[in-house]
């Protein structure tokens, strides 16, 4: 069997700091009662998830770091825009994990299934250039480590279910550029995860870093000129 460790070294933000995040987020929904333009965007596209300071070892006492797992993803935005700024909630569907792989002795991929809320604050530089930040709140759906090591000479399939060692949401923050030609939406992300997704202690540095990359089609809902008087 193999065992999951952590590296050393990790990077904490405390429950308050998003509760402040999701404070602001509302407070800003509130100021803008009146938006310009309101869009839904429905998206899809591939992700490259790896875990940042965890390392696997096998039987053989040989530690192998995490490698990319390529996904897909997919979702739909909700945007708020007036002038250069907007907010958007996001609600997707995507795989998370890390692949663990030597070409002697395994190749293991850990895979987190997941849905995803986002709060984000988008502020546009040039027309169709904008870069944006926010948070993520991911529910785990399923959790599995699904591969093959060899052991004494003998190719043995691994297939575990751990969604009962998996804690049941974690939270991550998105960094991104998205380009916009003619309402066709490209998007790329980084998201940087803050929390740890298995439970154990010995797993406290099991955060996930994933880079995503989405295409979308914008789709105006409805725009307003005038300005709701408090």
């Amino acid at each position: 069997m193999v065992s999951i460790q952590p590296k050393q070294g990790s990077f904490e933000i405390s429950m308050g700091s998003l509760r402040l995040f999701l404070s602001t987020f509302f407070l800003f929904i509130l100021e803008y009662s009146s938006f310009a333009q309101v869009s839904i965007t429905p998206k899809i596209g591939i992700s490259f998830s790896t875990f940042r300071n965890m390392n696997l070892e096998l039987d053989n006492n040989l530690i192998l770091n995490s490698n990319n797992l390529m996904s897909f993803t997919f979702g739909s935005d909700v945007e708020y825009k007036k002038k250069e700024n907007a907010l958007i909630t996001n609600l997707s569907y995507i795989e998370k994990g890390g692949n663990f792989h030597h070409p002697l002795y395994c190749d293991l991929n850990y895979r987190h299934k997941e849905i995803d809320l986002s709060f984000i604050y988008k502020r546009y530089f040039v027309e169709h250039i904008a870069i944006y930040t926010g948070i993520t709140i991911g529910v785990c759906m399923s959790s599995k480590i699904k591969g093959n090591e060899i052991l004494n000479n003998e190719n043995i399939a691994i297939n575990e279910n751990i969604k009962s060692k998996t804690n049941n949401t974690n939270y991550s923050i998105p960094l991104g550029v998205e380009i916009n030609f003619y309402n066709l939406i490209l998007n790329i992300q980084y998201s940087y995860g803050i929390t740890d997704i298995l439970k154990e202690q010995r797993y406290k540095n099991s955060k996930n870093s994933t880079i995503l990359l989405t295409f979308g089609k914008k789709i105006i809902m409805w725009t307003t000129t005038h300005k709701i008087k408090t």
